[in-house]
């Protein structure tokens, strides 16, 4: 009889038992389940912060400021037009010498041809007299003082002419004059034997056949038909087929499908010149100047006119932008779909699992 008693005592407790079990871990599988939802629901959401900021935030670009110049010896102006006129001899016209030094020096001045000018901007000059057999064509220019002396910190102003001679053609007319330390006051070895020089350019233009006809090139992006990123650098090639130099002035606009303008720049703040029969390139710094979406097709517009002269140019490309955050973050919102999809099915089965 006691040994009934014990044994239903025995099946009674062990029932209650099992319950306990089974209710700790449904308890524990819920509480992980919930935390696991928990956690990807706070990845997805740090994940569309992300997204939201890349779109919006707006891509900036700094101006770098020109280092200051450290040359002791200055030459005003850089460079200078001088008119011509059909019916007039000559023109004159000035440069001056700055001697910024705490010692006198002494300078001889020749003018030569500017040759052409490469797409970036570079001058190359003519080994060749400036006048004579050589180039009938070219303008004569005649340098006052040729040999000069300048005290310390003492400015010394040089006129020179310009003959209009039969020969000379309308249009323009490039001159360097050279400005170069004499011989005789550098110390010269085997090894050194180039003295220190600085020119002036003179832009002669002779009226009465002027022929402006300034073309657009090339508009040219880092990727040209596909961007990850906003860009901030467009680059326009121009082509100067007249006979006289002339400056682009312009603005680059770019458009989403939606007519709306996102980017903008303009063209050639600097206010560079473009010589006739040669090409030059000219950066354009662009700036967003409203949202624009992660995936767009964008038109981009450079537009504009010589100056002198009026010659409109304009171009028109397309160019898709796809945002590399925004694949990135596509990406990411895959992988924690598919994460937390693998780590609902691991739950429902261990829930089967369990007895």
């Amino acid at each position: 009889m006691a040994d009934q008693s014990n044994s239903h005592s025995y099946c009674s407790v062990f029932p209650a038992r099992n319950q306990i079990i089974i209710g700790i871990t449904l308890s524990f599988d819920q509480t992980q389940k919930r935390s696991t939802l928990n956690n990807v629901f706070q990845i997805l959401c740090l994940v569309l912060i992300f997204s939201v900021l890349s779109f919006v935030w707006p891509v900036g670009t700094f101006a770098q400021s020109e280092p200051a110049s450290t040359s002791a010896i200055i030459v005003t102006p850089t460079f200078q037009e001088v008119v011509l006129q059909a019916s007039a001899s000559a023109v004159t016209s000035s440069i001056t010498i700055t001697n910024q030094t705490n010692q006198e020096q002494s300078f001889e001045l020749f003018a030569v041809r500017i040759n052409q000018m490469e797409r970036d901007g570079t001058i190359i000059l003519s080994n060749k007299p400036l006048s004579g057999e050589d180039n009938p064509t070219s303008a004569e220019v005649t340098i006052s003082q040729p040999f000069v002396t300048i005290l310390a910190n003492q400015k010394l102003e040089i006129p020179f002419t310009v003959k209009n001679t039969l020969n000379l053609s309308p249009g323009g007319h490039y001159v360097s004059v050279i400005i170069r330390t004499k011989a005789e006051r550098v110390t010269t070895t085997p090894a050194q034997s180039v003295l220190p020089a600085i020119s002036s350019f003179l832009l002669i233009r002779k009226e009465g056949g002027e022929q402006y006809n300034l073309f657009l090139q090339k508009v040219q992006f880092s990727n040209n038909n596909f961007w990850w990123k906003v860009p901030n650098l467009v680059v326009l090639t121009f082509e100067n087929q007249g006979n006289i130099h002339t400056i682009p002035r312009g603005q680059v606009v770019i458009s989403d499908i939606f007519g709306r303008t996102v980017i903008e720049g303009t063209v050639n703040e600097g206010s560079q010149f473009v010589l006739p029969r040669s090409q030059r390139t000219l950066g354009v710094r662009l700036r967003q100047i409203r949202f624009g979406w992660p995936v767009m097709l964008y038109k981009i517009t450079a537009l504009g006119a010589s100056d002198p002269g009026a010659v409109t140019f304009e171009q028109t490309t397309f160019s898709m932008f796809v945002s590399s955050f925004s694949i990135l973050t596509i990406v990411g919102l895959i992988i924690v779909g598919m994460g937390a999809r693998l780590l609902h099915h691991k739950w429902r089965a261990r829930r089967k699992v369990a007895p």
